[in-house]
């Protein structure tokens, strides 16, 4: 009944807001019309006479009501009061007085649908860990009105609890919130933290025993930022005038800074961070400085604002240098809308050994180019390989493909089908099945040499960037100077120590696939780099065996022609057959 008050109020409201506020502020107006109102019930206000005294009274002063009042839109607040009464009243006749500080102090209040706030369910997967762990003060940098802090209002009773947030309007949301806690002090630092770092001198010095941020996804930063960072932190991560275009790892280093010796951290993250090829130095200095606990990967579709795939990252001092991996990207309840983690499960994964949980040693990340991903650890697969080999032992090279733009590539096309310098396979250009067609675009290059792109026969392609995984083995026979692009892999066998066609086979094969999925990155398109390709193990059958297999694929895969061939001859007769019989418009 709760939800369906809200619901109609918050339509109500908001088709009188339109003449004054934008629909992306409509929310921080409703949040500060339920606390003027839970203020003046508080007060015994009881009729329009009394709160406009009340609201002349409070307008003027220094107090947090004062501060909401001057938040919301001037045209609300004049002389008379008289549209902001009228907002009140229809708050008044939707809500009733004792649901307002349930609605302020919930996460079911105006803000849930609108602000980007931390789902509920990552809030409460964090706060179970939190009770296994004491702790006297608490930051969390960029906190919106507070979710986070919503979500585990109880444990922050008689505990210091501070917060960031850069925006004015949230910030005062978050005050209102933070002054219904039983705190023992509440600290609230309304700055951008990335330009001005050391936004808390005393908390820096004396840090804190549980930092939590939810930052912003896909924020971009710049090398100022990065030098910033290491000219004022000595702790966290030392960017040696390296830089990455995004903030993940300025925020990271935020929580390693401000967190204290026996501390504990939390960051929510996108994948990306995960896995990068770019940020990579950063994530070594992690395990470095042993400074990771756990890597959680969570369900898609968690947030109202993007379904993208996201993390939950733990820090502290990690003794054992091992990091807690956890696949938990299956571990949900489905809604219509968004999905949930469920928690309570994902609490037992996360504590115990599985398949879909342990501890990978801090040597192994290393091997796996300090590839955070724990999908790239965790497999359910049983099945073992004959006579194990790394792909690397028995190629010539593998690389990526030309990258090519798309203007370069308008330049390049010809539709002479007589003089052109090479052809152009992409990937859309191989089928799901490694079927490559035989109509390619064919390119005039104007002088440029791109013959180190060439394929060769016999080479095997692997889609690098794809939704799904294709593989193919290239046949030079049907073409010229085929050039690859760089969404493709192109491994180079060395002939004489495997068969072209049995390798294209095992990893075209289903034990194949599931091989490079556990060496993929990402979460809606996957990446597959050459590194990790040529340290993935491949079985190594004697040669002619190999050759055995191959021999025998082909012959059958001939035989499949043949019949496809024979159904569709023994089809157009028959329907040749009911034309003649019966008309051709049959």
């Amino acid at each position: 009944m709760l939800h369906a008050n809200l619901s109609n109020l918050i339509w109500k409201l908001s088709e009188k807001l339109r003449s004054f506020v934008s629909v992306d502020k409509y929310h921080h107006v409703i949040f500060k019309l339920l606390y003027i109102s839970r203020e003046a019930h508080r007060q015994g206000i009881s009729n329009d006479k009394e709160m406009i005294e009340f609201l002349k009274k409070y307008n003027k002063s220094n107090s947090l009501l004062s501060k909401a009042l001057n938040e919301l839109p001037q045209d609300l607040i004049e002389d008379t009061y008289k549209r902001l009464l009228n907002f009140l009243n229809i708050l008044n006749q939707n809500i009733k007085p004792e649901e307002i500080p349930h609605l302020i102090n919930e996460n079911i209040s105006p803000v849930e649908g609108f602000e980007e706030s931390t789902p509920d369910s990552i809030v409460q997967l964090i706060k179970k860990d939190l009770e296994n762990h004491k702790f006297d003060s608490i930051l969390d940098i960029g906190s919106g009105s507070g979710s986070f802090f919503m979500g585990i209002k109880e444990l922050t009773k008689n505990k210091e609890v501070s917060a960031v947030e850069i925006n004015h309007s949230y910030a005062i949301d978050l005050e209102i919130r933070l002054d219904e806690l039983h705190t023992k002090k509440t600290n609230i630092f309304e700055v951008d933290c990335l330009r001005n770092p050391l936004f808390d001198l005393q908390g820096y010095k004396n840090k804190y025993d549980i930092v939590f941020s939810n930052y912003p996804f896909s924020f971009r930063a710049d090398k100022d930022m990065y030098s910033k960072f290491d000219e004022v932190f000595k702790d966290g991560i030392n960017f040696n005038n390296q830089y990455v275009n995004n903030a993940d790892w300025l925020y990271i280093s935020l929580i390693l800074n401000y967190l204290n010796k026996k501390g504990r951290g939390y960051a929510i993250s996108s994948l990306g961070v995960l896995f990068r090829t770019p940020d990579k130095k950063f994530r070594e200095e992690l395990l470095v400085n042993e400074k990771l606990l756990a890597v959680i990967e969570l369900p898609g579709n968690l947030f109202n604002f993007t379904s993208i795939s996201t993390c939950l990252m733990i820090f502290g001092n990690n003794t054992i240098k091992k990091v807690r991996m956890v696949n938990g990207s299956e571990i949900a309840i489905k809604g219509r809308r968004k999905n949930e983690i469920d928690v309570d499960k994902l609490w037992v994964i996360l504590n115990k050994d599985s398949e879909i949980s342990k501890n990978i040693d801090f040597a192994e990340i290393a091997n796996n180019d300090y590839n955070l991903l724990p999908s790239r650890y965790l497999t359910t697969s049983n099945f073992k390989l004959k006579n194990p080999s790394p792909l690397k032992n028995v190629v010539e090279e593998t690389f990526r493909g030309y990258q090519i733009t798309a203007a370069d590539l308008d330049k390049m096309v010809t539709n002479n089908p007589n003089e052109f310098d090479c052809e152009l396979l992409t990937l859309s250009d191989i089928s799901e099945f490694g079927v490559i067609s035989s109509n390619l675009k064919k390119l005039q290059l104007n002088g440029k040499d791109l013959s180190r792109y060439y394929l060769k026969d016999n080479d095997i392609l692997v889609s690098s960037k794809s939704t799904k995984i294709k593989v193919s083995l290239f046949r030079q026979s049907n073409h010229k100077n085929v050039l690859v692009t760089g969404s493709i892999i192109v491994v180079r066998t060395n002939k004489k120590k495997i068969n072209s066609g049995y390798l294209a086979l095992f990893l075209q094969s289903n034990v194949g696939k599931e091989l490079m999925q556990s060496i993929q990155s990402g979460s809606v398109i996957f990446n597959i780099n050459n590194s990790s390709l040529e340290k993935m193990d491949i079985p190594l059958i004697p040669f002619n065996e190999q050759k055995s297999i191959f021999d025998d694929y082909m012959v059958n895969e001939e035989m499949i022609l043949n019949h496809e061939k024979n159904i569709k001859t023994l089809r157009e007769k028959n329907e040749s057959l009911l034309s003649s019989f019966f008309g051709s418009n049959i």
